[in-house]
């Protein structure tokens, strides 16, 4: 808005389009056009004050948008400012469009509705937790820089960062991890001998044979 108060100043100064373009104010065509518009509101008048901005925006009026310009997705635009409300991302929105509107556009166009969507929204908010000296402290433990060992060999370290939630103030320690210990294997030892097992034995009786001697018959 500040231009065209700037061109409008020029114009009642009796600078010509010429001028106010070769001041990098605005365009020629462009100029002629806020001409115009000051001169059909009597604007230009030296005696009148100049008007303000919400006046200025009133009389130019939202401006047209070329038919290249209008988003394919207009008639989605509200199931998919749902959708980006939920935090659903480009992809899986341009995914549902094919599947359920048979939208044939591409994902560009969804990205600029979802971009344009965004910037309307309103700024996500954050609550700030205070604490007193001594109340909390936030521990992390993550992947550090590699570093020379003191045996002279590069080794991978871990970063422990310890904060202070009232004063901010942050502890930081590298530390290397400790080769892992070697497996433990039992001693070797003798078999035990597995003591005798007792079973319980019965004897069998000896079976007795006895023979009957056949008496031969002799007759006399």
């Amino acid at each position: 808005m500040h231009h065209y108060r700037q061109a409008l100043l020029r114009m009642r100064q009796g600078d010509s389009d010429r001028d106010i373009a070769a001041a990098r104010v605005m365009g020629r065509p462009k100029a002629a056009q806020w001409r115009l518009i000051a001169t059909e509101r009597g604007w230009l008048e030296v005696s009148l004050p100049l008007p303000d901005d919400e006046t200025i925006a009133a009389a130019l009026g939202s401006p047209r948008k070329a038919s290249s310009t209008i988003s394919t997705l207009a008639s989605h635009r509200d199931q998919v400012g749902a959708w980006v409300e939920q935090g659903v991302s480009g992809t899986a929105i341009h995914a549902a469009l094919k599947r359920r509107h048979g939208f044939t556009g591409s994902y560009s166009a969804v990205r600029r509705l979802v971009a344009d969507i965004r910037s309307h929204l309103p700024p996500e908010t954050t609550c700030r937790m205070d604490f007193e000296p001594g109340d909390a402290a936030q521990v992390d433990f993550g992947a550090g820089p590699t570093l020379v060992h003191p045996d002279g060999q590069p080794r991978r370290t871990w970063a422990f960062v310890m904060t202070l939630a009232s004063s901010r103030h942050q502890y930081v320690e590298f530390v290397a991890p400790s080769p892992a210990p070697a497996p433990r294997t039992p001693p070797c030892s003798a078999p035990t001998p597995s003591a005798p097992r007792a079973t319980a034995s019965r004897s069998t009786p000896a079976r007795r044979t006895t023979r009957r001697r056949r008496a031969s018959w002799n007759p006399a």
